[in-house]
């Protein structure tokens, strides 16, 4: 099985050549990209929407008749410094004849003569972290349960896991460290606390709706961060897996800007990201969406990577198994 067969990344197509993005639409489908379109109007919209995404494409030309390109991806760039920037151009592989002001906003140039480049810079920028199948499908079953687990009455729908460089918060985030011997990093659950709190108080969930407060959807948020944290360290942590007491604890700074909802973890690395809509089985609630990340920051050793199984010895010195 390919390595990324069960990963999507969203791509923000940006392209006012019909011919062009009909070629990009061909490229995205045959390379795990969602190419979402975007008018020069509504583009600003969209980066201030929840959306996440991979990378932006966007051409040379104008994308619209009266939007400049290039001052389009500027302002791109400012919003969302963290999204990788393709451009592309007309018969030119490099930056060269691009004013200086926005050559440092561009990861990488492609044209449609070859598109190869653009599959390079596919690779690099968006699918460059190998995530074991097992791995992705065995998250995604761990994380959907636990909230399955956490509400009543209610259905959960989840999308297929993709992989962002956004570093978009939501209004409410939890954090909590991963560590063993194949990865060191962070998870994070991430929500809309309003309609969260929402559902608390329709006794959706197991939280006591009696006098909600803050402290309420917090306990729930962080109970739901500790269940799935738990699971995912019996499940891919366990024996075996552990740090060694001489284990390397260098640290990078978490950069939180609530204001511009932005998280940085000091790397540009990819976050393998699962998301799950909850809908209220009687329609009375709106939706709630919960995001579920993972970056690995400090550590990716996917060669280590292996399902924790208990041996018999272990099983006897907790009691659960006994001689006879």
């Amino acid at each position: 099985m390919d390595q990324n067969m069960e990963l999507m990344s969203n791509v923000l197509v940006l392209d006012g050549n019909e011919d062009a993005f009909g070629v990009l639409k061909v490229f995205c489908q045959e390379n795990n990209l969602v190419g979402l379109r975007a008018s020069s109007e509504s583009v600003h919209e969209v980066m201030n929407s929840n959306i996440y995404f991979g990378a932006i494409l966007i051409s040379e030309e104008p994308v619209s008749n009266d939007t400049d390109s290039l001052e389009l991806a500027y302002q791109i760039y400012l919003s969302r410094p963290d999204l990788p920037i393709f451009l592309r151009r007309y018969d030119s592989y490099n930056l060269d004849n691009i004013p200086e002001k926005y050559r440092r906003i561009f990861v990488g140039v492609f044209c449609l003569s070859n598109m190869e480049s653009l599959k390079n810079l596919v690779h690099d920028q968006l699918f460059d972290a190998f995530y074991p199948a097992d791995l992705v499908r065995g998250m995604k079953n761990i994380s959907e349960e636990c909230i399955k687990r956490s509400f009543t009455d209610i259905d959960v729908q989840g999308d297929t896991p993709f992989l962002v460089r956004d570093k978009l918060m939501e209004d409410f985030n939890s954090l909590i460290a991963l560590e063993s011997k194949w990865c060191r990093g962070y998870m994070m659950l991430q929500t809309g606390k309003g309609k969260l709190v929402e559902y608390i108080k329709a006794n959706k969930t197991t939280i006591e709706a009696s006098d909600i407060n803050d402290q309420d959807s917090n306990t729930l948020i962080s109970n739901l961060t500790n269940e799935i944290w738990g699971a995912i360290r019996r499940e891919y942590m366990g024996y075996g897996n552990q740090l060694g007491a001489d284990a390397n604890r260098t640290q990078v700074p978490i950069f939180i800007n609530p204001d511009n909802r932005y998280i940085s973890f000091g790397t540009s690395k990819p976050q393998l990201c699962y998301r799950y809509h909850i809908t209220d089985k009687n329609g009375l609630l709106d939706p709630l969406v919960i995001s579920h990340k993972l970056i690995f920051n400090l550590d990716w050793s996917p060669e280590h990577f292996e399902v924790s199984e208990k041996t018999v010895d272990e099983f006897i010195e907790t009691g659960d198994l006994e001689m006879f």
